[in-house]
């Protein structure tokens, strides 16, 4: 099933990516340009900033509901995410006493905060 799923990942990779493929023909900057957005965004994208939802928010100005009410994308990401955050939080008390989840915090926060952004390099995909 694995090796079904990557076959068809790398014929859709190659479908989109490879040269003059739906990349270069329908998008201005073209795959070049794309692989070169990519490479920028990565080397600025930070867990703390950016993998959370919250602080994206925030970081962006678009959390305030008064100043931009119905922002479909912040409105339905929050219920998401406050999903999650409930269903994970009522499973973790369940197996942690109250001591045990203060570590289980600390060391989560200490690997939140050494956390490094992968590294991409656009000339790693091989055609």
């Amino acid at each position: 099933m694995l090796k079904k799923n990557a076959c068809y990942f790398s014929n859709g990779m190659q479908k989109l990516l490879a040269p003059g493929a739906y990349i270069d023909r329908f998008m201005k900057a073209g795959r070049v340009g794309t692989f070169q957005m990519i490479k920028h965004n990565y080397s600025i994208w930070s867990m703390k900033d950016n993998g959370n939802l919250l602080n994206d928010l925030k970081r962006r100005g678009v959390d305030d509901e008064v100043a931009l009410p119905n922002y479909r994308y912040r409105d339905d990401a929050l219920l998401v995410w406050n999903t999650i955050h409930s269903y994970v939080s009522t499973i973790v008390s369940g197996y942690f006493s109250e001591y045990g989840l203060y570590v289980l915090i600390l060391r989560s926060q200490q690997i939140y905060n050494t956390q490094q952004t992968p590294k991409f390099n656009p000339t790693s995909f091989q055609w």
